[in-house]
């Protein structure tokens, strides 16, 4: 016997199936707090945070002094779910067993499961990995899929994913696509956050900032922060000299460790990824008590030793996931969708520590 539900979430239910059945359709107002206190028997605080969640997923919004209503396309997803449909199959293909895709991997189930999706999921770990998990899905007459392609074993022909035009099998890119792919895709804004980024650490004083990577040049997440920080630079340091060090390069140490050694003033240091950070992390305590540094990593800091210090700028991994399947959904299962490419381009978020 499952667990008794509790009043907000009976709540929350209730309202998503007066959207889902149309007792309430777009730009529709909902029932009163009032009327839902007295219906519920729970307190108005409650029901705020509930209408709240809803709203924060898109489905509901709310107008200053005149109450709730109904979202517009998002609605939409409800409509067409396969609670009134066929069951949808989506198969998942991600590259590389690393935390990032882990962590997309565990939101992406959320959503398929709140959303009444099968899935399927592969790791790519070869162009030929990524065919089969394509041939699968083909024959088993999946209904779209979720991926981010391997881009390390491209051989800049893109085959495989003429397996996936010429059988019609829909499907959304997470990351951005590649110049020859045409598709809908969902991603951040890397170019645009890192110029953010080197925006946020001038207003904080920064008297210059270097940039330090550990990733082959040609690589999409690479050129692309490396892009917005050159950028950023020519905006914000016109007058400065823009420092791009590789850990990979037999002298970076000598190479960090003189820069830091001869700069006066606070330093702003981006890191491409903070997967940089045990490489430098014993440099950086040598000069802890007598330089100023703002430490920035994309994504989440490591778990290690000192990484309260490090700030960060991060994708939202949640968010990814939601805009994936949401944009799935609107694009591919809803019927009065038009046939166009979407990119749903998201912004990420600088975290100063």
């Amino acid at each position: 016997m499952g667990a008794m539900k509790s009043k907000s979430e009976q709540l929350e239910e209730y309202l998503l199936s007066e959207i889902r059945n149309r007792v309430y359709k777009a730009g529709d107002k909902l029932p009163s707090e009032t009327r839902l206190q007295q219906k519920f028997g729970i307190s108005r605080v409650t029901i705020r945070n509930s209408l709240k969640k809803l709203t924060d997923q898109g489905y509901i919004y709310s107008v200053k002094g005149c109450g709730w209503f109904v979202s517009g396309s998002i609605s939409e997803r409800l409509y067409q779910s396969p609670q009134n449909d066929a069951l949808k199959k989506i198969g998942i293909v991600f590259p590389h067993k690393i935390e990032f895709f882990k962590s997309l991997y565990t939101f992406l189930q959320t959503e398929c499961k709140s959303n009444g999706f099968q899935w399927e999921f592969f790791f790519n770990t070869s162009i030929q990995s990524e065919k089969n998990a394509f041939d699968f899905f083909v024959k088993e007459k999946f209904d779209a899929v979720i991926l981010s392609p391997n881009r390390e074993y491209f051989d800049n022909t893109y085959k495989n994913f003429e397996i996936l035009y010429r059988n019609k099998m829909p499907f959304i890119m997470i990351g951005k696509p590649p110049n020859n792919i045409f598709c809908n895709a969902v991603y951040y804004d890397d170019i645009a956050g890192c110029i953010s980024l080197v925006r946020e650490l001038y207003y904080r004083k920064c008297k210059n900032i270097i940039h330090v990577t550990s990733l082959y040049c040609d690589q999409e997440a690479v050129r692309e922060r490396r892009e917005g920080y050159i950028y950023g630079m020519k905006k914000f340091y016109p007058n400065s000299p823009h420092l791009i060090l590789n850990v990979n390069i037999s002298n970076f140490k000598q190479d960090f460790s003189g820069f830091i050694e001869n700069f006066e003033g606070r330093l702003g240091i981006i890191l491409h990824d903070n997967a940089e950070y045990p490489s430098i992390h014993a440099i950086l305590q040598s000069y802890a008590q007598e330089k100023d540094i703002v430490l920035v990593g994309f994504n989440a800091p490591p778990e290690m030793k000192g990484k309260e210090k490090i700030s960060s700028i991060e994708h939202n991994i949640s968010q990814l996931a939601q805009k994936s399947v949401d944009l799935l959904s609107y694009n591919f299962f809803n019927k009065t969708s038009a046939e166009e490419i979407r990119h749903v381009v998201l912004k990420p978020q600088i975290f100063i520590r």
